[in-house]
């Protein structure tokens, strides 16, 4: 793998310089622009919507019979929203942004935990306040998204929701947020998908667009949206979590670490990245001596899953043992080298300077 990374470094040197760079290949902008809209956005928030409905539903039946079979349907749709979710994380523009539906659908990083003890006084006290999608829009953003709906499946006392009368007001709470949820990923869905919504910022612009001159400033934000995702899961959910050594690895802080779905959101994440660049057909700003380097971020994707594998099991338990955290170093630098390739080797290439992004500095 050493190996791989410094041919790529070696070529995005060359790809500097004047001489060797290719022409800006405007031509190739509109067409990625709309392919990334309607083949990978608009999916991707239906199909946020449809899981976010789908949760709901099996919460609210939860509710109706309290069962462990009923308790294990909605974890199990929380496992599945948490990856629909997570295949859209690298989305923050657009719809998503107004009102803080970005926050309202995923709190995180909840530094200090501030979220989380709000979530667990409207639970304690049940403060019938915070009951309702409509009631919920009101209340802080940390209290009705994905963090709120995990501790409430999964937090301390969760189990009693299989019990009949047990955990009333919790389960309320939790399909409250999940009403709340499936209101938020439908708003934001529904705007995408207008014709004269955010789509056509991005695929009209010009002097009279208040955000886009050219296609290519687009495809230049689009970029940075997949450089940002690998930097803020290497950055933010590994490299804050693990610590300098073992001793200092903090388990506790590890996004959706008491569902068990640390690992599987972070390959979501990754591999959404892959898939916005092959969706959006990238590489056709290229030429053809370029078409090697959809393999490559392939490869280092591929790295990045294959090490993943090894800690999968245990997350927590990986981040403490020696051994294990090897494999976390490797999926660093993988992630490394799927970035450089987007961010330095295709950026230069068309001359699409992606320069600071708003995880620099954290």
């Amino acid at each position: 793998m050493p190996f791989v990374h410094a041919v790529l470094a070696l070529l995005v040197l060359v790809a500097a310089f004047p001489g060797t760079a290719v022409a800006e290949p405007v031509d190739a902008y509109p067409r990625i622009v709309e392919r990334t809209i309607t083949e990978f956005i608009r999916p991707g928030y239906d199909r946020l919507a449809a899981e976010a409905g789908a949760m709901d539903k099996v919460a609210a039946a939860l509710c109706a019979s309290p069962s462990e079979e009923t308790l294990s349907a909605a974890r199990g749709q929380f496992a599945d929203l948490v990856d629909a979710w997570s295949r859209v994380e690298l989305l923050r523009f657009g719809p998503v942004r107004e009102d803080n539906r970005y926050e309202r659908l995923n709190f995180w990083p909840d530094r200090r935990s501030l979220g989380l003890r709000q979530v667990q006084r409207i639970i304690a006290g049940k403060d019938e306040s915070a009951i309702g999608a409509k009631a919920l829009w009101d209340k802080s953003v940390a209290v009705q998204g994905l963090g709120a709906l995990e501790f409430a499946l999964f937090g301390t006392g969760a189990d009693k929701l299989a019990e009949a009368g047990a955990a009333d007001f919790r389960c309320r709470y939790a399909e409250s947020i999940a009403a709340r949820m499936a209101a938020t990923a439908g708003d934001v869905a529904s705007d995408w998908n207008k014709a004269d919504g955010f789509s056509a910022v991005l695929l009209e612009p010009g002097d009279d667009n208040p955000v886009y001159r050219t296609h290519g400033e687009v495809v230049q934000d689009l970029l940075r949206a997949m450089t940002e995702e690998m930097q803020f899961v290497r950055d933010l959910k590994i490299v804050a979590i693990m610590g300098e050594d073992a001793k200092d690895a903090n388990p506790r802080v590890a996004p959706f670490r008491r569902a068990g779905l640390t690992v599987a959101a972070i390959k979501a994440n990754v591999e959404s990245v892959l898939a916005m660049f092959e969706k959006g057909d990238f590489i056709s700003a290229l030429g053809e001596e370029d078409a090697w380097l959809s393999q490559s971020l392939r490869f280092e994707i591929g790295q990045v899953f294959q090490s993943l594998g090894q800690v999968e099991d245990d997350f927590g338990k990986a981040l403490r043992d020696e051994d294990k955290r090897k494999f976390l170093d490797l999926v660093l630098l993988s992630l490394h080298g799927a970035k450089e390739s987007i961010g330095d080797y295709y950026a230069g290439r068309t001359g699409l300077a992606i320069g600071f992004n708003s995880f620099d500095g954290d």
